[in-house]
């Protein structure tokens, strides 16, 4: 029972990790049960965040700023080549992230709709 369904999460975090290209390379993933999970550590980090984003609603646009600007600083330290980021580190601002990113998009959708700036378009 209990390989059958990490069997089934494996395969759904699969699809998602092809969804959304995920580069999903083993060194910046966790292996769980001898098998890798197929999302690398931001990305999960990003869709365990969006899964309690709902919770958090309430957050200020100042808030979520600040949760966003953890990950843009590890990715941006970790692209330039100024160090190597660690998974837990990739997880907690991939889970800030996605906690910020869904309030930061209903926010501008509001922003967008109250001005009829989607009213023009269509």
């Amino acid at each position: 029972m209990v390989d059958a369904i990490h069997d089934r999460m494996q395969g759904v975090l699969g699809r998602f990790a092809l969804l959304i290209g995920c580069h999903q390379r083993i060194n910046r993933s966790y292996v769980l049960r001898g098998r890798q999970i197929p999302l690398c550590c931001r990305c999960l980090g990003i869709l365990v965040g969006v899964a309690f984003a709902p919770l958090l609603v309430a957050l200020s646009l100042i808030s979520c700023t600040l949760l966003v600007l953890p990950l843009v600083a590890d990715g941006t330290t970790q692209l330039c080549g100024l160090r190597e980021s660690r998974n837990w580190l990739r997880l907690t601002t991939g889970i800030l992230f996605g906690v910020a990113a869904p309030n930061i998009l209903i926010r501008v959708a509001r922003y967008l709709l109250s001005y009829g700036i989607f009213h023009s378009i269509f």
